[in-house]
């Protein structure tokens, strides 16, 4: 269970079983402010036996969203729509930041591990003609 009545957006399991979870908005946090950049929501984990989630001190983006983890267990990676990066994680340290991708040209939503170990995402074009221009939505 995700404290607060937040809502959880993609999850992941690690091979000992335990999980984590991205939250895009914690509690007060509307989405124009995570694609304005603010920090809006964050990494949470659950292990074995754990009662609910706990939040990932060090994990706190604008907008995380899709989620994944490595094979070996040893790092995650998280999509953050707002900053429009995939970043790696730690899992021994998950407040340590490893690597981040270049900003994309689209809004990253899902990730998933591909074969040969590409981590692949999908999303939202920032300026489409038929949903119109993210941009220009920014501003509250």
């Amino acid at each position: 269970m995700i404290p607060d009545g937040m809502e959880a957006n993609s999850v992941a399991s690690f091979p000992d079983g335990s999980l984590v979870a991205t939250v895009p908005l914690h509690t007060g946090f509307a989405i124009n402010e995570a694609l304005a950049g603010r920090p809006t929501g964050a990494v949470h984990s659950w292990t074995p036996g754990a009662d609910a989630f706990v939040q990932i001190e060090g994990t706190e983006m604008p907008y995380a969203n899709g989620i994944e983890t490595s094979p070996d267990g040893r790092e995650f990676y998280v999509a953050s729509s707002g900053l429009r990066q995939v970043l790696a994680f730690s899992n021994s340290n998950p407040a340590r930041l490893l690597r981040r991708s270049s900003t994309f040209s689209i809004i990253p939503d899902n990730l998933h591990l591909g074969r040969g170990g590409k981590l692949l995402t999908a999303g939202m074009a920032v300026a489409d003609s038929v949903c119109g221009d993210v941009a220009l939505s920014l501003e509250f």
